[in-house]
């Protein structure tokens, strides 16, 4: 289920939007002060959650409603320092 996104996706969105960030333009500007240093969730996060109008315009996916739930399994994908968290239905 698609829905809007609220103050309890910040975390999520911001870490989205910083990896996919880190994964794009590091290549190009190849500056990791700003990649791993200026660039990180909590303060956006924080922003998001601040002034939550930044979020009337993201949807996110419900993976609750489809009973999936995140395990503590985790790893680190390959080539970065970001883990991926493994997912299982519930049901």
């Amino acid at each position: 289920m698609i829905r809007n996104a609220t103050e309890k996706d910040a975390s999520r969105i911001a870490e989205i939007l910083i990896f996919s960030k880190r994964v794009a333009y590091r290549s190009i500007f190849q500056n990791d002060k700003v990649s791993f240093g200026e660039m990180q969730v909590l303060p956006l996060a924080m922003e998001y959650i601040k002034n939550p109008e930044l979020l009337e315009h993201i949807f996110v996916y419900d993976d609750e409603k489809h009973h999936f739930r995140a395990t503590t399994e985790k790893a680190l994908e390959k080539g970065t320092e970001e883990y991926i968290i493994q997912y299982r239905n519930s049901l």
